[in-house]
Formats: C-alpha cells, sequence, structure tokens
C-alpha cells in the first residue's frame, strides 16, 4: 500500500502511527524515522481547503517521502505480477539503487527500473488513492526523463510536444524542481535537438 493510502485510510494521527508501526513490522530495513512519518501524517490528516487542498510545503514533504521510500515497498507488487522477483535486491546489490530518488539520480539506472517506476507512477495518476497526482506526475516524467538523459532511450509514446509540456509542467513546481531541474532541463534540450534535426 503506497504512503498517500496508508495515511488517508487512517485519517488522524492515531490512525498514521498505527500505520507506521505496521509499516516497521513489515520494513525491518526500513531507515525512516519516526518524526518525519508523524509529520507527514499530520500534513495529510489536515482539513482541505478547497482544490487539491495542498501547499507546495505539503506537496514537498510527501514527494520527499515518495522519493526516500524503498523501491521494494512501492514496486514489490509490480516485480511479482511481472515474474521479475529478485530484481530490486539485484538493483540494490549492483547498481546500490534502494530508493526512487537512488534510481532518478543514478548515472546508469537499469532501464527496466525506469519502466517500472513509470508504469507504478501512471497507475498512481489514474488512481488518487495510491498517492496524490501532483507526485505521481513528477515520478512519471521524472522516469522519462532520466531514461532520456542517462541512457538515451525513449520509454513513452507520448510525443515530443507532450514531453515539453510535462517536463515544463515539473519545473513550474516549486515543490518539485530541486534538486531535479538539471534533469528535466536536460531532457527538454535533447528533445529541442532531436526536433530540430527532423
Amino acid at each position: 500500500m503506497a504512503v498517500w493510502t496508508r495515511f488517508r485510510r487512517f485519517g488522524t494521527l492515531n490512525g498514521a502511527v498505527e500505520a507506521k508501526r505496521e509499516h516497521d513490522a513489515r520494513m525491518s530495513t526500513d531507515d525512516l524515522n519516526r518524526s518525519k512519518l508523524d509529520r507527514l501524517a499530520r500534513l495529510l490528516a489536515a482539513p482541505r481547503d478547497g482544490g487539491s487542498g495542498r501547499t507546495n510545503a505539503d506537496l514537498a514533504t510527501v514527494l520527499r517521502y515518495q522519493l526516500d521510500t524503498p523501491l521494494v515497498y512501492d514496486l514489490g507488487n509490480l516485480e511479482r505480477r511481472e515474474g521479475k522477483a529478485g530484481l530490486l535486491a539485484a538493483w540494490e546489490t549492483r547498481y546500490g539503487i534502494r530508493t526512487f530518488a537512488d534510481l532518478l539520480s543514478h548515472p546508469r539506472p537499469p532501464l527496466d527500473g525506469l519502466e517500472m517506476a513509470k508504469r507504478f507512477a501512471k497507475a498512481g495518476r489514474r488512481h488518487e488513492s495510491s498517492m496524490p497526482a501532483e507526485t505521481a506526475t513528477f515520478l512519471y516524467y521524472a522516469a522519462i526523463a532520466a531514461a532520456l538523459v542517462r541512457l538515451g532511450r525513449r520509454i513513452t509514446n507520448l510525443t515530443d510536444e507532450a514531453l515539453q509540456n510535462g517536463f515544463a509542467w515539473v519545473l513550474r513546481q516549486p515543490w518539485a524542481a530541486e534538486p531535479w531541474r538539471p534533469l528535466f532541463e536536460d531532457a527538454q534540450r535533447l528533445l529541442s535537438v532531436d526536433t530540430r534535426r527532423c
């Protein structure tokens, strides 16, 4: 169950603390500290004030938490469903990739890792119960940008114009742009070069 679902389901700090205890029991190697989870629980349990009701600070906190989440926690089910058991453990051993942040910032990330992250984010964009749509959208475009910039590979059928718009959207988000700005700017430049060659 993704972070957002767990906290929305319980809806209170006590429920979130109970969810954290369940999480700790399942993920004994998870090094996220209690105060970080408690702060996140308070943010997500806060009343909504129209629109998405999420401030830039809220979204930045949720994104940081998602990026620090071990891949096995969110991609483990996808790994098993796709018959790729052991893949996440192999990435950690071979590349030192344990979290979404590790995957997206790695100089030569595994292509199948970026594809799995993109599929996970795409599902999250469709079902906000798994994570806020803004966070899912960031992860979606970050995986695509990392494949373009770090591997020279395209992992989407979106047009260059759609990708440019998506990358530009991320760069306009004060909660998401740093420290990821260079990745998205490089992806935009690569698309511009490809478009000029045609």
